[in-house]
C-alpha cells in the first residue's frame, strides 16, 4: 500500500469518526433509514481498518526510523486522533 493512500485513508477514517461521534454527541436524528442503515453497516469495517492500518504503518514507521517527518507519522497521527475518538465515545457512552 502505498504512503499516500494510507495517508488518505488515515484522514477519512478521522473525518468518519468524528462525523459519527459527533451526530450522536449533539443528539442529531437522521431521518433517512437508507443512511442510518448505511452508517450503522460501514462503521465496523472502519473500525477493523484504521486498527489495522494502525498497526501495518507503525511497523512501517518503525522500520523507515524516519522521525517525524514523512507521510507514515502523519499518517499515524491521524490514525491516532480516530482511535482517541472511538475510545472516548465508548468510554463515555456518546
Amino acid at each position: 500500500m502505498s504512503k499516500l493512500l494510507s495517508l488518505k485513508l488515515s484522514i477519512l477514517s478521522f473525518l468518519f469518526f468524528t462525523g459519527l461521534v459527533s451526530v450522536s454527541f449533539f443528539k442529531l436524528k437522521v431521518e433517512n433509514h437508507f443512511l442510518q442503515g448505511i452508517l450503522e453497516l460501514i462503521t465496523i469495517p472502519f473500525i477493523i481498518i484504521t486498527v489495522a492500518l494502525f498497526v501495518v504503518n507503525l511497523r512501517k514507521w518503525l522500520k523507515e526510523k524516519t522521525g517525524f517527518e514523512g507521510l507514515t507519522f502523519y499518517t499515524l497521527i491521524f490514525l491516532t486522533f480516530s482511535i482517541f475518538i472511538m475510545l472516548t465515545a465508548t468510554i463515555f457512552n456518546v
